[in-house]
């Protein structure tokens, strides 16, 4: 029996560990060409100005974390869009991606109170999700305007 629960939690944290530095190993990799930056001008996205907010002293949180969910259900509108994934099949990054998003924000919102700076932290990698899936969105918009 204690067996079992060893076994199970160490599972457990081992799948936590898979899960987290799978995500930043996404996040990190960059394209030949990014297209978050024009994506972002062009359909009036706040990600990018999240880096600096987050180092102000004073941060609405909840306005900051509205902003990005507005800025993601944009840019995941963008994606449906553009095209390219076949019978509404989707990257397995992406998903890994819209669940570390969800977890994020709770993340910040739980944090909030015991750390301001890992909620700042939460706060920064949602907006690094958001810049990795308006990249995902112009290259498949540039690959539409190509074909």
């Amino acid at each position: 029996m204690i067996a079992s629960l060893l076994i199970m939690a160490v599972s457990t944290v081992a799948l936590v560990y898979w899960f987290r530095y799978t995500c930043v190993l996404i996040l990190e990799t960059r394209t030949a060409k990014d297209y978050s930056a024009e994506v972002a001008a062009a359909h009036r996205l706040s990600f990018s100005g999240v880096r600096d907010l987050i180092e102000a002293p004073q941060l609405d949180f909840a306005s900051v974390r509205r902003s990005l969910e507005r800025d993601l259900s944009i840019v995941r509108a963008l994606m449906s869009r553009a095209g390219k994934v076949e019978l509404g099949a989707v990257p397995f990054e992406e998903l890994l991606l819209r669940l570390d998003f969800e977890l994020m924000k709770r993340a910040s919102a739980l944090a909030r109170p015991f750390s301001e700076a890992k909620a700042r932290a939460a706060l920064l990698e949602m907006a690094q999700i958001v810049e990795y899936f308006a990249n995902a969105a112009g290259e498949r918009m540039a690959e539409a305007a190509r074909a």
